[in-house]
């Protein structure tokens, strides 16, 4: 294996949203989708998450890349 230094690191975007309350339901629906998706078709997409805050209309997204 290769030191450290000499891999490649993963890229990590993250996104801070906040949800109309009356749109949580139809967001996470989309969202389960969107997640399947982007790992299975977009190039690159190694994973993505979805978590959401103590505020329920408040949602972070991870996605993480090669680079």
């Amino acid at each position: 294996m290769a030191p450290l230094d000499e891999r490649e690191h993963p890229y990590v975007r993250i996104a801070e949203i906040e949800i109309d309350p009356a749109q949580i339901a139809a967001y996470n629906a989309a969202l389960g989708e969107e997640i399947a998706t982007a790992v299975r078709l977009e190039p690159g997409v190694l994973a993505l998450y979805a978590v959401a805050d103590q505020d329920p209309s408040a949602f972070s997204s991870l996605r993480c890349t090669p680079t």
